[in-house]
């Protein structure tokens, strides 16, 4: 069996159950800025804490990436979260985690890694996908037409603004940064920008009730797959596939086909 391949299987269905998360949230009403922010309050400073604990904090220039990529993470998470609201998630949560194909868009023409023929064929069947998903839309009744497409808007600018934030990682990674110190880097963006959303927009901070107990939970679905160093084990750079859907990128990570 491909060595990590029941790693990749446990993070698919938590990648799956986070996404329901999100769209039970949006059902019940809860506003993407509010859920974008309290998850950020959920999860930095457990990310920020755990990179202390662990002794992989290492501040520098590299770091930057890492704060540079929280920007679009937070662009992408909460286009998302707005997707949810008036579209299907059966549609936009697959739309959205073939982020990756921009990522290794980017890693081909940026970085130049090598475009083999599976590559190839796996990143083409990735944008068949998205065209047959897509094509849902046809089959909308008149009256739901303008709500898909501005669903369909955000998902996609979610989608890009996250495949971007992946190449950032791995750029980061490049760079010699460790995961963990890209992450605690995106936090200190990402956190402070998702409050300052939620202040501007309703002129207070205050989440519902409702935001606490679905945000939570998100999160608790990500620190599931936070990455687990092993002892002495040391960052390499790996290929873009290197680099999770949800733009958390992996120390150690063997250039392999995903």
């Amino acid at each position: 069996m491909t060595p990590g391949l029941e790693l990749a299987l446990v993070a698919m269905i938590c990648f799956g159950a986070a996404d329901l998360i999100y769209k039970r949230a949006a059902a019940e009403g809860v506003a993407a800025h509010h859920f974008v922010m309290v998850q950020a309050w959920c999860f930095s400073p457990s990310v920020t804490a755990y990179a202390f604990a662990t002794g992989r904090m290492h501040l520098n220039a590299a770091a930057w990436w890492g704060a540079l990529a929280g920007l679009f993470a937070f662009v992408g998470f909460y286009n998302f979260a707005r997707s949810l609201r008036t579209g299907s998630v059966s549609r936009n949560a697959p739309i959205f985690r073939l982020n990756f194909t921009l990522t290794a868009a980017l890693a081909v023409i940026l970085l130049g890694e090598r475009l083999t023929l599976a590559k190839t064929c796996g990143l083409g069947l990735a944008l068949v996908a998205v065209w047959l998903l897509l094509g849902e839309r046809g089959r909308d009744t008149s009256s739901s037409a303008g709500v898909n497409r501005a669903s369909l808007i955000q998902v996609l600018s979610a989608t890009a603004a996250l495949g971007v934030s992946n190449f950032l990682y791995k750029v980061g990674l490049q760079a010699g940064a460790t995961t963990e110190t890209l992450l605690a880097a995106q936090a200190a963006v990402f956190m402070p920008l998702a409050t300052l959303v939620a202040f501007v927009t309703d002129r207070a901070i205050k989440p519902p009730r409702a935001t606490w107990l679905y945000a939570a939970h998100h999160r608790v679905h990500r620190l599931a797959l936070w990455p687990r160093p092993r002892p002495g084990e040391c960052p390499r750079a790996g290929g873009a596939d290197g680099l999770r859907g949800d733009g958390v990128a992996r120390d150690g990570a063997v250039p392999r086909e995903a």
